[in-house]
């Protein structure tokens, strides 16, 4: 009975629901190198900061274009577990540091701390015209491959 009901738990871990990539640069030059930024977030289901964590996530995504150097991103949640990915692209590495570095992204950060169990980022240069990558190499790219913080 505990294996069947463990095998349960791991098969509602499937259960994934996600924002579709959204080209944010149309027409950028398809032989160009980007960066790949996948980020793995495992949440606390009982903080009382969930709800600000998640605002923060929804208001950054909502507004990420304005960030100089974006150009794609996409936002991934499992339904029945606390896990949560993001999926971005980036014209360089400066770029995506000037965005993890900006006002608006240390404040998530800071407010919503309390609420995240670990992190694993990945990073990558990939051809522009290789993106996005699907949900399933990108979770296991950050799996195997992601520096743990």
């Amino acid at each position: 009975m505990i294996i069947l009901l463990f095998s349960f738990t791991g098969f509602l871990d499937y259960f994934k629901i996600g924002m579709p990539y959204k080209v944010l640069k149309p027409g950028y030059s398809k032989d160009s190198n980007v960066v790949l930024a996948i980020t793995y977030i495992e949440i606390k289901k009982d903080s009382p900061d969930l709800s600000k964590f998640w605002d923060h996530v929804f208001a950054i995504h909502k507004n990420v274009g304005e960030n100089p150097g974006v150009l794609g991103v996409s936002i991934r949640k499992s339904i029945f577990s606390n896990k949560a990915w993001t999926m971005t692209v980036w014209e360089n590495e400066s770029s995506l540091e000037n965005f993890v570095e900006n006002e608006r992204h240390r404040t998530a950060m800071r407010e919503g701390r309390s609420a995240i169990v670990k992190t694993k980022f990945y990073r990558t240069t990939k051809k522009y015209s290789e993106l996005p990558i699907s949900w399933d190499v990108a979770e296991a790219l950050v799996e195997k491959e992601g520096v743990e913080y």
